[in-house]
Protein backbone atom coordinates (compact mmCIF):
# COMPACT_ATOMS: atom_id res chain seq x y z
CA UNK A 1 0.00 0.00 0.00
CA UNK A 2 1.23 3.26 0.08
CA UNK A 3 0.24 6.38 2.26
CA UNK A 4 -1.96 5.08 4.14
CA UNK A 5 -2.95 8.51 5.22
CA UNK A 6 -6.51 7.44 6.25
CA UNK A 7 -5.49 4.04 7.87
CA UNK A 8 -7.23 3.29 11.31
CA UNK A 9 -5.97 0.81 13.88
CA UNK A 10 -8.17 -1.64 12.39
CA UNK A 11 -6.37 -1.45 9.07
CA UNK A 12 -3.14 -1.80 10.02
CA UNK A 13 -3.97 -4.59 12.04
CA UNK A 14 -5.18 -6.65 9.00
CA UNK A 15 -1.94 -4.89 7.21
CA UNK A 16 -0.34 -6.87 9.48
CA UNK A 17 -2.07 -9.91 9.32
CA UNK A 18 -2.36 -10.04 5.65
CA UNK A 19 1.58 -8.94 5.78
CA UNK A 20 0.66 -5.77 3.56
CA UNK A 21 3.60 -3.04 3.91
CA UNK A 22 3.10 0.31 3.18
CA UNK A 23 5.58 2.89 1.22
CA UNK A 24 5.66 6.19 3.39
CA UNK A 25 6.19 9.32 1.04
CA UNK A 26 5.88 11.76 4.35
CA UNK A 27 6.21 14.61 1.74
CA UNK A 28 3.84 13.32 -0.91
CA UNK A 29 1.58 13.07 2.34
CA UNK A 30 2.03 16.92 3.23
CA UNK A 31 1.42 17.76 -0.09
CA UNK A 32 -1.63 15.72 -1.14
CA UNK A 33 -2.98 14.98 2.84
CA UNK A 34 -2.23 18.23 4.73
CA UNK A 35 -4.46 17.12 7.93
CA UNK A 36 -4.15 13.49 7.71
CA UNK A 37 -0.55 11.85 8.10
CA UNK A 38 0.08 7.82 7.70
CA UNK A 39 0.17 7.19 11.30
CA UNK A 40 3.57 5.43 11.21
CA UNK A 41 4.36 4.34 14.89
CA UNK A 42 0.91 2.95 15.10
CA UNK A 43 1.59 0.53 11.76
CA UNK A 44 5.05 -0.24 13.73
CA UNK A 45 3.43 -1.49 16.46
CA UNK A 46 0.75 -3.41 14.77
CA UNK A 47 3.44 -5.40 13.31
CA UNK A 48 3.68 -3.84 9.32
CA UNK A 49 6.32 -3.63 7.28
CA UNK A 50 7.36 0.11 6.70
CA UNK A 51 9.48 1.38 3.90
CA UNK A 52 10.70 5.07 3.02
CA UNK A 53 9.53 5.69 -0.21
CA UNK A 54 10.02 8.69 -2.76
CA UNK A 55 7.18 10.19 -4.85
CA UNK A 56 8.13 12.98 -7.06
CA UNK A 57 4.35 13.57 -8.18
CA UNK A 58 4.02 15.15 -4.28
CA UNK A 59 7.09 16.72 -3.39
CA UNK A 60 10.18 18.48 -5.03
CA UNK A 61 13.55 15.48 -4.80
CA UNK A 62 13.15 11.99 -5.62
CA UNK A 63 16.26 11.45 -3.35
CA UNK A 64 15.36 9.65 -0.12
CA UNK A 65 17.83 11.89 2.35
CA UNK A 66 15.34 14.17 2.35
CA UNK A 67 12.52 12.01 2.69
CA UNK A 68 14.51 10.64 6.37
CA UNK A 69 14.16 14.19 7.35
CA UNK A 70 10.72 14.67 6.90
CA UNK A 71 9.74 11.37 7.84
CA UNK A 72 11.00 12.49 11.43
CA UNK A 73 9.60 15.91 11.16
CA UNK A 74 6.30 14.62 10.31
CA UNK A 75 5.72 12.53 13.19
CA UNK A 76 7.12 15.29 15.55
CA UNK A 77 3.99 17.23 14.38
CA UNK A 78 2.06 14.00 14.59
CA UNK A 79 2.98 13.80 18.25
CA UNK A 80 2.01 17.25 19.71
CA UNK A 81 1.22 16.46 23.37
CA UNK A 82 -0.41 12.77 21.73
CA UNK A 83 1.47 9.08 22.10
CA UNK A 84 -0.09 5.64 21.37
CA UNK A 85 -2.43 3.66 23.92
CA UNK A 86 0.92 2.41 25.78
CA UNK A 87 2.26 5.92 26.50
CA UNK A 88 5.08 5.28 23.56
CA UNK A 89 5.64 9.38 21.06
CA UNK A 90 4.32 9.27 18.12
CA UNK A 91 7.77 10.58 16.77
CA UNK A 92 10.72 8.78 15.43
CA UNK A 93 14.39 9.15 15.36
CA UNK A 94 16.78 9.98 12.87
CA UNK A 95 18.40 6.16 13.63
CA UNK A 96 14.24 5.15 12.83
CA UNK A 97 13.95 7.01 9.47
CA UNK A 98 17.58 5.14 7.89
CA UNK A 99 16.07 2.04 9.23
CA UNK A 100 12.95 3.23 7.17
CA UNK A 101 14.94 3.57 3.91
CA UNK A 102 17.10 0.66 4.47
CA UNK A 103 16.03 -2.71 5.97
CA UNK A 104 12.53 -1.11 6.25
CA UNK A 105 11.90 -0.51 2.81
CA UNK A 106 13.75 -4.03 2.16
CA UNK A 107 11.11 -5.64 4.27
CA UNK A 108 8.28 -4.15 2.82
CA UNK A 109 9.02 -4.96 -0.54
CA UNK A 110 10.44 -8.50 0.56
CA UNK A 111 14.00 -8.24 -0.63
CA UNK A 112 15.13 -9.03 2.89
CA UNK A 113 14.10 -12.35 2.32
CA UNK A 114 14.16 -13.13 -1.56
CA UNK A 115 18.06 -11.11 -2.01
CA UNK A 116 19.08 -10.47 1.57
CA UNK A 117 19.00 -6.84 0.74
CA UNK A 118 18.53 -3.94 3.49
CA UNK A 119 21.81 -4.78 5.52
CA UNK A 120 25.59 -3.96 5.72
CA UNK A 121 26.18 -8.20 6.39
CA UNK A 122 28.46 -11.10 5.16
CA UNK A 123 26.06 -13.11 2.85
CA UNK A 124 23.78 -10.26 2.32
CA UNK A 125 23.88 -8.31 -1.27
CA UNK A 126 26.07 -5.50 -1.06
CA UNK A 127 23.85 -2.65 -1.69
CA UNK A 128 25.55 0.60 -0.30
CA UNK A 129 26.91 4.13 -0.70
CA UNK A 130 30.29 6.28 -0.26
CA UNK A 131 29.11 8.83 1.13
CA UNK A 132 32.49 11.50 2.10
CA UNK A 133 31.75 14.59 3.77
CA UNK A 134 33.37 17.99 3.69
CA UNK A 135 34.16 18.46 -0.06
CA UNK A 136 33.74 22.21 -1.74
CA UNK A 137 30.27 21.37 -2.37
CA UNK A 138 29.45 19.27 1.02
CA UNK A 139 26.80 20.84 2.94
CA UNK A 140 28.44 19.32 5.97
CA UNK A 141 31.14 20.65 8.06
CA UNK A 142 33.13 19.35 11.23
CA UNK A 143 33.04 22.60 13.59
CA UNK A 144 35.80 21.71 16.72
CA UNK A 145 37.67 19.02 17.86
CA UNK A 146 37.15 14.50 17.83
CA UNK A 147 33.30 14.04 16.16
CA UNK A 148 32.75 10.41 17.09
CA UNK A 149 31.22 8.10 13.78
CA UNK A 150 27.64 8.40 15.24
CA UNK A 151 27.74 12.12 15.36
CA UNK A 152 29.03 12.14 12.23
CA UNK A 153 26.58 10.16 10.62
CA UNK A 154 23.56 11.90 12.08
CA UNK A 155 25.54 15.21 10.68
CA UNK A 156 25.25 14.20 7.55
CA UNK A 157 21.87 12.74 7.85
CA UNK A 158 20.99 16.76 9.04
CA UNK A 159 22.45 18.15 6.18
CA UNK A 160 24.16 15.37 4.06
CA UNK A 161 23.42 16.15 -0.12
CA UNK A 162 24.28 14.23 -3.45
CA UNK A 163 27.20 16.27 -3.23
CA UNK A 164 28.54 14.05 -0.76
CA UNK A 165 27.84 10.61 -2.66
CA UNK A 166 31.14 9.29 -4.07
CA UNK A 167 29.95 5.73 -5.00
CA UNK A 168 26.60 3.49 -4.90
CA UNK A 169 26.75 -0.21 -5.18
CA UNK A 170 23.68 -2.28 -6.19
CA UNK A 171 23.93 -5.98 -6.01
CA UNK A 172 27.37 -6.00 -5.62
CA UNK A 173 27.93 -3.85 -8.97
CA UNK A 174 29.03 -0.10 -9.14
CA UNK A 175 26.50 1.85 -10.56
CA UNK A 176 27.70 5.48 -9.77
CA UNK A 177 31.12 6.50 -8.42
CA UNK A 178 34.79 7.76 -9.22
CA UNK A 179 37.25 4.70 -9.98
CA UNK A 180 41.12 5.97 -8.93
CA UNK A 181 42.08 7.76 -12.41
CA UNK A 182 39.10 7.77 -14.18
CA UNK A 183 36.54 9.92 -14.66
CA UNK A 184 32.36 10.03 -12.78
CA UNK A 185 30.41 7.35 -14.74
CA UNK A 186 27.23 6.54 -14.25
Amino acid sequence: MAHCTHATLADLELFAKTKTSISHCPLSNVYFSSERQLPLREAWNAGVDVGLGSDISGGYRVGLDENMRWSVGISKLRQGSRTTEEGESLAISWKESLYLATLGGAKALGLDRTKKVGRLEKGWSFDAQWIKVGGEKSRVDWVGGEVNFEDKVEKWWCNGSEADRRGVWVQGRRVYGTKEGDKEYR
